[in-house]
């Protein structure tokens, strides 16, 4: 019975251990006991709804590194923010860039074809949890829903994704 109830906590001391993974400019900024350089710069902000001027994608370039290390560790921090203007944030290391963008390119030109069943979603996500999903909507059109960590949604046309590509593109350190 002990060995039993060791090795259910083992496992899931496992299973929170590999949900809480983080990106490499997440474990940086976490370093404590060492001086820490941050450095950003704003890359804009795509606007999702005029209507609504709270709303949006924000897109800033990070480098953070150490004295010894200056240039320790590269990516983008994007935040997404809703009409009320919560937001929420994603590290997306420099290393998953272009597997990012690639990945836009190809669900931004997914069709209903793309299975034989009534309704879909074909979905990115990165490491950091910034998730970019095209899905069929009920009146037989497409939809963009892009996510970050936390609840932080927005819907937006498909379109959208040509422009978040250029301004990932843009954000690139």
């Amino acid at each position: 019975m002990k060995k039993i109830i060791l090795l259910s906590t083992l496992l899931i001391f496992t299973i929170i251990l590999s949900a809480q993974e983080k990106t490499e400019i997440e474990k940086f900024s976490a370093a404590t006991g060492t001086v820490l350089i941050l450095g950003y710069t704003d890359k804009g902000k795509l606007e999702t709804d005029p209507s609504y001027p709270k709303e949006g994608i924000s897109f800033q370039t990070r480098v953070i590194g150490t004295p010894s290390r200056p240039n320790g560790t590269k990516g983008i921090k994007i935040s997404i923010c809703d009409f009320r203007g919560n937001c929420q944030n994603s590290f997306i290391d420099d290393n998953e860039i272009d597997d990012l963008i690639s990945g836009l390119e190809y669900i931004s030109k997914i069709t209903p074809d793309v299975t034989t069943q009534e309704s879909f979603e074909v979905s990115y996500t990165t490491l950091g949890g910034f998730k970019v999903t095209v899905y069929s909507k009920s009146d037989g059109g497409l939809g963009l829903a892009i996510k970050s960590t936390g609840s932080s949604q927005l819907f937006v046309s498909l379109d959208t994704a040509t422009a978040l590509i250029a301004n990932l593109e843009n954000a690139r350190p």
